[in-house]
């Protein structure tokens, strides 16, 4: 029984680590890449304010709070008029999903325009790439990740 413990410690140590370096090898997860924007404050996710965007991914963002605690997967997207700072969400949640997004991927984005840290942000509320759908908050506007909680960095 020991080995059996002992053996299944060893297997689940060995997954972990090729996890983590292929992780590091693509950027983080399904997402890859990573950009760096600084952000404060928290955004409200008004449903009744959302509208829908259309481009082209231009590059894939690592976006963190300013106090460290909270990191989560943006992009730019190209519009036809303008280039958009997208919040997708923590990456805790983001890279578990079945839907990979990259750049150069033509995407439909239901969302709601914030600001955060003065800088306009678009939090993403569902994204479509094809015929996938990745859905990221619910009819409320709660972020999936975060089940009932609307107290979130990121809300």
């Amino acid at each position: 029984m020991m080995r059996y413990i002992v053996a299944s410690l060893v297997a689940f140590s060995f997954v972990a680590l090729v996890a983590v370096t292929l992780s590091a090898q693509q950027g983080f997860g399904r997402m890859g890449g990573r950009g760096g924007v600084q952000s404060e404050g928290r955004g409200n996710y008004d449903p009744a304010q959302a509208e829908v965007v259309r481009g082209q991914i231009v590059a894939i963002k690592d976006i963190e709070s300013k106090n460290g605690k909270m990191t989560g997967v943006g992009a730019e997207i190209q519009t036809s008029s303008e280039t958009l700072l997208i919040f997708f969400g923590p990456h805790i949640y983001v890279d578990l999903q079945n839907i990979r997004i990259s750049e150069g991927d033509r995407v439909e984005i239901v969302g709601v325009r914030v600001l955060l840290d003065g800088r306009p942000v678009f939090l993403a509320g569902e994204v479509k790439k094809g015929d996938e759908v990745l859905r990221l908050r619910d009819d409320k506007g709660v972020p999936l990740w975060s089940g009932q909680r609307r107290s979130g960095s990121w809300n």
